[in-house]
């Protein structure tokens, strides 16, 4: 596991996590942006900040209506995502 990836996922105090990529295989020129974590939560980084928020404010939405979808997870900081690098990063159920 990368760093960057340990950093982010230390900002959920999940420190020793197991992580997997997940192959997307439409998307096989783009770098890997979507890992699976302990089997039960997806770690999707962006560099698009508009719309991982975008995202959020969505799936918080849908959720109120109770529609089941795949809302982030706070930060041990209450955060719903994590900057780091340049890079967004947001940690949902699966």
């Amino acid at each position: 596991m990368s760093t960057r990836l340990k950093n982010v996922l230390a900002c959920y105090d999940l420190v020793e996590a197991k992580i997997e990529t997940e192959a997307i295989s439409d998307e096989t020129n783009r770098q890997p942006h979507v890992w699976t974590v302990n089997d039960d939560y997806l770690l999707r980084m962006s560099e698009n900040l508009e719309e991982l928020k975008r995202h959020i404010h969505l799936s918080k939405l849908l959720k109120t209506v109770n529609v089941k979808t795949q809302t982030p997870i706070q930060t041990v900081n209450h955060e719903d995502y994590v900057v780091m690098d340049g890079y967004y990063f947001i940690l949902c159920e699966k």
